[in-house]
């Protein structure tokens, strides 16, 4: 098995280079693919590799994730197209594919220099092994954060805290720099939200996408956000918070209801936005954008430089 680092020092490379080699062992395991180790000469930080192998274990070579999400593209006039590169099936069980190692390289820094509080994404790399190659990457890491402020190991104002910051923070990124995607947020010391799992960003500009389509790729990174704190509040025991989905799109619509949400993923996510619609038609899906109150918002954020259908 062969292991190349990009970007990273020497020592961490090392580090890295000791855990594909079976000759260090974690701090501890960190979702599915992840795990922390102790960072060379930083006591209160830790090293954190993703793409390490499942739960902490071995690659599954040749073997592609079937879970999804779909990472879709749209073309100028709406149509979807899959991105099996930026999405977790085009990569082996356990690792990463190339464009989510170096798209999380490349962006957390764009991020960092732009002046946002994101994790630092300090390299990537590959491991081989029979002509195969997985790929990685590392960054560096309070380990005392918790990973997740969802109850029970958090408290829900913390959480619903967030899930509004986050959704600031797409807008924002957005508008100064024309990346779009979805990520999740870190609780920092006092009120700090750092942006974390930058892999599915993609950059949007005037000569690939139209107004038409620049929507379609925002509304689905704030509808991502939206589906995942819906499926963690119904896990909930109990009632669970009243419009917690919600909190996600309230960074481009402050009274946003469930009916607008509803509205959208029935009428355009369903049938526009997760496959190509057998009927597709770039007016007819405008009049559907603009008949929704969340894609009717995007459309008067979309930059002017954009090109309308109307």
């Amino acid at each position: 098995m062969e292991v190349t680092c990009r970007h990273l020092a020497p020592e961490d490379a090392a580090v890295v280079e000791d855990w594909f080699a079976g000759r260090v062992e974690p701090l501890r395991r960190s979702g599915g693919r992840s795990v922390l180790l102790p960072a060379p000469g930083k006591p209160d930080r830790a090293l954190k590799i993703k793409g390490a192998g499942l739960a902490g274990s071995g690659i599954g070579f040749g073997t592609y994730r079937r879970t999804g999400p779909l990472a879709p593209l749209f073309d100028f006039d709406g149509r979807m197209i899959e991105d099996i590169g930026l999405s977790h099936d085009g990569a082996y069980v356990g690792g990463a594919s190339l464009q989510q190692a170096a798209t999380e390289w490349r962006v957390s820094r764009e991020l960092a220099e732009a002046g946002f509080d994101v994790l630092p994404c300090l390299g990537y790399g590959s491991v081989v092994k029979d002509g195969l190659a997985s790929w990685f990457s590392v960054f560096e890491i309070d380990p005392a954060w918790p990973e997740t402020v969802f109850p029970p190991r958090g408290e829900m104002a913390d959480y619903r805290y967030l899930c509004r910051a986050e959704s600031r923070l797409k807008l924002e990124i957005l508008q100064k720099l024309s990346l779009c995607g979805y990520f999740f947020v870190l609780k920092g010391p006092g009120k700090r939200a750092i942006i974390k799992d930058v892999h599915p960003f993609r950059r949007l500009d005037p000569v690939n996408q139209s107004q038409l389509s620049w929507v379609l790729h925002v509304a689905l990174i704030f509808h991502m956000s939206a589906i995942q704190t819906h499926l963690s509040c119904q896990a909930l025991p109990g009632r669970p918070p009243p419009g917690a989905p919600l909190w996600s799109f309230q960074g481009i619509l402050k009274d946003v209801t469930a009916e607008d949400w509803d509205q959208f993923r029935h009428k355009i996510l369903t049938k526009h936005i997760l496959k190509l619609a057998p009927d597709h038609e770039p007016l007819a899906l405008l009049d559907k954008l603009a008949g929704n109150r969340i894609t009717a918002r995007l459309m008067e954020l979309c930059p002017p430089e954009y090109a309308r259908h109307r």
